[in-house]
């Protein structure tokens, strides 16, 4: 659209698509049905979680590992995470 407020909005997405112009996607089922653990996921110890979601993390840990390469910018500087932030 032309209207500037959906302008910025759409902004990051576009800055995504071009920095990443190829992708592939990937689906997760929830870590786990217990509420109680969803709010505190980061402290759950993985056997904790469900077996579909450990199999589904498993496939695309082993997809970025063999198939990807480390994103670099035009003078060679690595992009980590918070280097991508800052892009955006």
């Amino acid at each position: 659209g032309t209207n500037p407020k959906i302008q910025n909005s759409n902004m990051p997405r576009e800055c995504i698509r071009q920095f990443f112009p190829k992708r592939k996607c990937f689906v997760f089922d929830r870590p786990t049905s217990d509420r109680n653990l969803l709010f505190h996921l980061e402290k759950v110890p993985e056997d904790k979680l469900d077996s579909t979601f450990q199999e589904q993390s498993k496939k695309f840990c082993t997809y970025i590992f063999n198939h990807t390469k480390t994103k670099t910018l035009r003078e060679g500087i690595t992009v980590t995470g918070s280097r991508l932030g800052t892009l955006l």
